[in-house]
């Protein structure tokens, strides 16, 4: 069976309950080293997201819940401290290629331009949300890499963020071959490819350093587990397509937007009846939900999309890598749960309500690997319709989780395929105190008892606020964030 809309459904039904069942729990403070060098720029951090993520304006905004912070505003405390801060927002289910597009649409203050090849192939528009004259810089973001203090830029990622931003980094320094061949044979294409695209010196040096907060830089096997896990139907999708798009006051949109705009997902036109919106919309959910569409989160954060990005795009030799993961599981103390005489691991006492699910079925989950013959071992052929043989070997070394990203997948890309010959990414174990190095992975290490949220300071609950406990944090997430920006300001171009 391959990965129908009936399995992405559940896949979406997923991360939308995560809204009212996460986002509970306690973060780290983490000793990030200091400097005695000084400050050395004044660049901005630019948070971003992952998949699931949502912007400042969404989910309620200041009276709601932001994606960084919970009931804190992470963005603006990072700026009282001293630092220009900005937060960006993509399409949350979006693929690494669309959400680097928006990515850079944004910096720059210009229409989101996914690209003519790219667009094709994948089947959906040339073009998404126009960010003209709304830049997270200015209105044309035209300083981004001209002036002084915005001549490159930091970015903080979570999650997905991980990918996004690495494939965002590739392209600014290299442009994408497949973009340029085709404007070559294309004089029309020529003449207004996006410079995202091009690797020309515009667009070079631009990014300082990315850190990857419990980053999916090798996929997560959640991926996989969600399709096995949730049985629910397209109707889900038709549901949700119906009630957020056929509201002309764009009600929900404001709380949640999908950011879909160039698979055609619209809210209906104040001149458009219902049987008008839906003829036009439904077709454009059946493409979306394509069984064979690899443009698309789903794909790009399991194991076996990962591992073809990773032979694909590499940390750039002018950029700071950091990687900092996270776990928020232990080995289960039950007879029952062996598998390979290996104990499954479950969620700890604290973690999110949510990952007392998610936590137990990626501490279990195997592929490709006939020592293990659990409850979630993958089967051949029900994702993607890839035989096993084919896929990303998992063992228990996969196990420890964050509820959402295996551990082992944070630190950095190490998968490639066997007998892989090209380049590859080096992981180095970064102390916080030594100079770091660029382009390699400054890999810090696992701070144990937090989940994915916790990571990113989200709270449901306010008395959580203040609730860590283990000696390791402090009693705010915010504080970790203020000291790394401060880190981040006294490294050397």
């Amino acid at each position: 069976m391959g990965f129908t809309g009936r399995k992405f459904s559940a896949f979406l039904y997923f991360v939308l309950f995560s809204f009212s069942a996460a986002m509970s729990g306690c973060f780290f403070i983490a000793d990030n080293g200091g400097s005695s060098g000084g400050i050395k720029n004044s660049y901005p951090v630019i948070l971003l997201h992952g998949f699931n993520g949502w912007g400042r304006d969404e989910v309620g905004g200041p009276k709601g819940h932001y994606h960084w912070g919970g009931y804190d505003d992470l963005q603006e405390i990072i700026k009282k401290s001293g630092h220009e801060c900005h937060t960006a927002v993509v399409g949350p289910f979006s693929s690494s290629w669309d959400r680097a597009c928006e990515l850079y649409a944004q910096l720059k203050g210009k229409k989101t331009d996914y690209g003519l090849y790219h667009s094709i192939a994948n089947r959906h528009d040339r073009y998404g949300k126009d960010f003209t004259g709304k830049g997270l810089f200015n209105e044309t973001g035209d300083d981004w890499g001209t002036t002084d203090n915005r001549k490159k830029i930091h970015i903080i990622t979570h999650s997905f963020g991980a990918q996004t931003a690495r494939l965002f980094a590739q392209l600014l320094e290299n442009g994408d071959p497949d973009e340029t061949n085709y404007a070559k044979g294309n004089s029309a294409y020529a003449s207004d490819i996006s410079d995202l695209f091009k690797g020309e010196s515009g667009t070079k040096n631009l990014v300082q350093s990315i850190t990857t907060m419990a980053g999916t830089n090798n996929g997560t096997t959640l991926a996989d587990g969600v399709v096995k896990m949730m049985p629910f139907v397209e109707e889900l999708v038709i549901g949700l397509t119906a009630l957020f798009g056929s509201d002309p006051d764009r009600t929900f949109f404001n709380f949640y937007d999908f950011k879909l705009q160039q698979f055609g997902f619209t809210s209906i036109g104040p001149d458009e009846t219902y049987k008008q919106y839906w003829d036009r919309t439904w077709p454009k959910v059946k493409l979306f939900l394509a069984g064979d569409r690899k443009d698309i989160c789903v794909w790009d954060i399991s194991p076996d999309g990962a591992i073809e990005m990773n032979t694909k795009v590499f940390a750039q030799k002018n950029i700071y890598y950091f990687s900092y993961a996270d776990c928020s599981t232990h080995p289960a103390s039950l007879p029952y749960a062996l598998d390979n005489w290996e104990r499954h691991e479950l969620a700890d006492a604290n973690s999110c309500a949510l990952f007392f699910i998610t936590s137990p079925i990626m501490g279990s989950y195997t592929c490709n690997d006939a020592r293990y013959h659990g409850p979630w071992a993958a089967k051949d052929y029900e994702f993607y319709n890839m035989p096993l043989s084919a896929r990303v070997k998992i063992d228990s070394t996969w196990w420890d989780n964050d509820g959402v990203v295996n551990t082992i997948s944070q630190k950095g890309p190490f998968l490639y395929p066997d007998g892989y010959a090209g380049k590859r990414d080096s992981i180095v174990d970064w102390d916080g105190v030594a100079k770091p190095a660029k382009g390699v992975w400054n890999y810090s290490g696992v701070f144990e008892n937090v989940d994915h949220y916790d990571i990113t300071g989200m709270e449901i609950f306010w008395y959580d606020r203040d609730n860590y406990k283990n000696p390791k944090f402090g009693k705010h997430p915010e504080d970790w964030y203020v000291k790394w920006a401060d880190y981040l300001a006294t490294l050397e171009d």
